[in-house]
């Protein structure tokens, strides 16, 4: 199923795994760049919310650059590959801020 997904959906699917509260302090800025796409996803990391734009050319103020195809992304497999350009750190901060759902949450509270 990840396969079908665009690059946006998946990164509004990993924005909505963000715990607001502990990532209230982070300020993050990376572009992920999709070379056969041409396109380059700035995503930001602010006041505990993870929001995506894209475009033709990188963010100036993005700390870190990822260079992949959508296997590698969709890989989740670590960077192998994956071309690095700047603070990787940032990227390890961004995944201590995801927190993995539970399955049985309930819907509806009585």
């Amino acid at each position: 199923m990840k396969a079908a997904l665009s690059v946006d959906q998946l990164i509004d699917a990993m924005s909505v795994r963000v715990d607001g509260p502990k990532a209230w302090d982070l300020d993050l800025a990376m572009d992920w760049y999709l070379p056969g796409q041409a396109t380059y996803w700035h995503l930001r990391l602010k006041h505990g919310v993870l929001t995506r734009t894209s475009g033709a050319s990188p963010n100036p103020s993005a700390g870190l650059t990822l260079t992949m195809n959508k296997v590698q992304l969709l890989a989740g497999k670590g960077l192998g590959a994956i071309q690095v350009s700047g603070d990787v750190t940032s990227l390890t901060a961004l995944f201590s801020v995801l927190v993995t759902p539970t399955a049985d949450f309930a819907i509806v509270t009585p």
